[in-house]
């Protein structure tokens, strides 16, 4: 029945399936056309009916992902036995994760003539799974790399977990754990100074997993003076499952703390005052203050940082290597992270360099920092002082400026002067590196009846559509602009010409499948584009754009909405072949 079935009819038996489907049409071994998607799967993909209705795949979503449906539909033809798969799409939402499930569907002389799909959203579950798993590893290199003592308890005595830091404070056997919280006790309590007020504290903690102990220090019989903290593990529906135990060994800070507790007052007090961000690690990048300006602009609190994490979670890793590994390049050898950052300084020299730092909610910051070396009075080396200065709004300026002398300010495009600015470096690039190079001159068909037509505000609207199509199209190495006019040129970095006649075409297909809306009315349009290449070293820029010109010239004789090209090679062979005058 279902490959009988079209149009309204057809639309109206698939909307009556709750499951988001869609329906294809088999035309053959490796044509395949969407008839229909049902409204359940429009609400789940967000894609209108127009986009899916009688379409090829690549039509649909990317090549890659299209090529991709293409073979399990190949399988179920072939087959004639259900497909099912999981695959990313990029779809209007975003990109999702789907368990898509290919059934045939026989005509009557059981050819597999259509294709039953049906569609589940398995991006949440993925997501889910990726959490747990990076929250047990999360949890487990906590544990081990810690400076604390770490151990988590059942409320039934069981212990969970520990590391090994927490065996080499109490000196313990990993036996003497397994057996249980009860049985760990007497060799705890042996070795305290108050075991009776420990053994209270720990115990009365289990009958209010609310409770939370936050540093309390008792004292071994050693000398020794340990720091405790504990949380309750409390699950959904207020449900109690054990405890988490911290241990800090605060000897030798217990000794310093009171000494230091008023100058740091002071020091706090005059920090929190500055409008920069000013903070201190010690020689292992570890922070040793964290100024309230800071904690505003960064959304971390003090506490959460200092004697627990590097400067290095302030740095966005990509652009730290990025840095590193051009100066590594710069000298000839490896240059470290740690030499990167703060090797002048340790050098005498003065640090003052631009850095983008990120905040705890992925807030990017660009700053000023100002690096100073922190010494005793035996130069012994105690760290690093960081002054940070927020420079947003002077970058913000900065784009602005730049925006206005390169950026074309109706279609959001480089402009022509800075196109043949950055074509130039790449020429030279290539050249040098005897690359292949392309250029695309590229032209909107009859452009003119646009304006004359619906006005110039419908022309800007296509010229600017048309632009941001065009350029969706193209490879972030690539470089495209507005030559002029309704004219737009494009760099293809690298690319032969067999590959820039790809590019191309899928340029024009583009354009001519996009319908633009101006004030309720649909405007399509049709581009015609003219390719040319790098002849040689010696060939500058203006003669491969007077080629690709003639060639736009060919398309717009040849008809329009089409692509030719004027190659090098095939100029040199004319000029070659033509005849010598005497």
């Amino acid at each position: 029945m279902l490959t009988q079935l079209s149009g309204a009819l057809l639309e109206q038996v698939l909307d009556g399936i709750g499951t988001p489907s869609f329906v294809v049409s088999v035309a053959d071994s490796d044509r395949f056309v969407v008839l229909y998607s049902n409204k359940a799967l429009q609400a789940a993909t967000g894609l209108p009916p127009e986009r899916v209705r009688n379409q090829l795949p690549s039509d649909i979503v990317t090549l890659e992902q299209a090529e991709i449906f293409k073979q399990h539909c190949r399988q179920c033809s072939r087959t004639g036995e259900p497909v099912s798969f999981q695959t990313q799409l990029t779809l209007p939402i975003g990109e999702r994760w789907l368990r898509i499930t290919l059934s045939p569907v026989r005509d009557e002389t059981g050819s597999v003539a259509r294709i039953l799909g049906t569609m589940i959203d398995e991006t949440e579950e993925l997501r889910t799974q990726q959490t747990i798993r990076f929250q047990n590893l999360l949890l487990q290199a906590q544990q081990e790399l810690s400076p604390d003592g770490i151990l988590i308890v059942s409320v039934d005595g069981t212990i969970l977990s520990w590391n090994a830091r927490f065996l080499h404070m109490w000196h313990l056997e990993e036996k003497v754990l397994r057996a249980g919280r009860h049985l760990l006790y007497p060799f705890i309590l042996a070795q305290l100074v108050e075991p009776k007020a420990f053994y209270e504290r720990v115990e009365g903690s289990y009958s209010n997993l609310q409770d939370d102990i936050l540093g309390e220090e008792f004292e071994l019989k050693n000398g020794k003076v340990y720091q405790l903290f504990s949380r309750g593990l409390i699950g959904e529906g207020n449900l109690g499952h054990g405890r988490i135990w911290f241990l800090r060994d605060v000897t030798e800070n217990r000794v310093f703390q009171r000494r230091l507790n008023e100058s740091l007052a002071l020091q706090n007090a005059i920090l929190d005052s500055a409008h920069q961000i000013i903070l201190s690690v010690d020689e292992n990048l570890v922070f040793r203050s964290f100024n309230a300006t800071a904690e505003r602009l960064l959304g971390y609190k003090a506490e959460e940082l200092i004697g627990k994490e590097t400067a290095l979670i302030l740095h966005d890793p990509a652009e730290v290597e990025e840095r590193r590994a051009a100066k590594s390049q710069e000298l000839g050898c490896n240059v470290s992270v740690f030499e990167l950052l703060h090797g002048e300084v340790l050098k005498g020299k003065p640090s003052i360099t631009e850095w983008t730092y990120l905040g705890k909610g992925g807030n990017r910051i660009p700053v000023e920092l100002s690096l100073t070396r922190l010494h005793d009075e035996q130069d012994t080396h105690l760290g690093f002082l960081a002054i940070a200065t927020d420079i947003t709004e002077r970058k913000e300026i900065e784009h602005r400026l730049f925006e206005l002398a390169t950026t074309d300010g109706l279609t959001r495009l480089w402009n022509r002067r800075y196109f043949t600015e950055q074509a130039g470096q790449s020429l030279s690039r290539a050249s040098r590196y005897d690359e292949s190079l392309c250029v695309a001159l590229i032209d909107i068909d009859y452009f003119k009846r646009v304006n004359d037509t619906y006005g110039h505000a419908a022309g800007d609207t296509v010229l600017h559509q048309v632009a941001q199509a065009l350029n969706q199209m193209l490879r972030k190495s690539d470089f495209m602009c507005r030559w002029g006019g309704e004219e737009f040129a494009a760099l293809l970095v690298n690319t032969e010409p067999n590959e820039a006649l790809l590019v191309a075409e899928r340029m024009r297909r583009a354009v001519m499948h996009l319908t633009m809306d101006h004030e309720g009315t649909e405007i399509s349009v049709t581009i015609s584009i003219g390719l040319s290449d790098r002849q040689s070293s010696e060939e500058t820029l203006d003669a491969i754009m007077s080629r690709a010109d003639q060639a736009l010239y060919a398309a717009k004789a040849s008809g329009r909405n089409c692509v030719q090209a004027a190659w090098a090679a095939e100029a040199l062979a004319r000029h070659e072949a033509a005849p010598t005058q005497h």
